[in-house]
């Protein structure tokens, strides 16, 4: 019997890719670490914004100290304060917070759709 076709001599090709993977990613994050925390907390912190301003036109939600609390917290973080800790509770924070403008986009459209027929 002769060997089956297709079969990969070298099965730890797939390891070694997952190794330089990971290698690459530590160099992108010694040589960017500082720039991609930066990112972060900049776009967490527009997020934040935008979910206070909204949240600030009602009251029904009464939610808006939460978020301006979280804004003044963002505000004065910085690549070299962040912990993992905050970055986890700021993100979860916003993922809450942005289903509130997309939900008012949804009510909206809705409303134009059913307005409409």
């Amino acid at each position: 019997m002769g060997q089956q076709g297709g079969e990969d001599k070298n099965s730890m090709g797939a390891l070694w890719g997952i190794g330089l993977m990971f290698a690459v990613g530590v160099v992108i994050w010694m040589k960017f670490g500082q720039h991609i925390k930066l990112a972060f907390i900049f776009v967490r912190y527009w997020e934040l914004w935008l979910i206070n301003n909204v949240t600030q036109f009602m009251p029904f939600f009464n939610i808006s100290e939460t978020y301006s609390s979280a804004l003044a917290f963002a505000k004065q973080l910085t690549p070299n304060s962040i912990t993992g800790d905050d970055a986890k509770q700021l993100s979860i924070l916003t993922g809450r917070g942005l289903t509130i403008p997309y939900f008012l986009i949804l009510y909206y459209l809705f409303n134009k759709v059913l307005r409409a027929t």
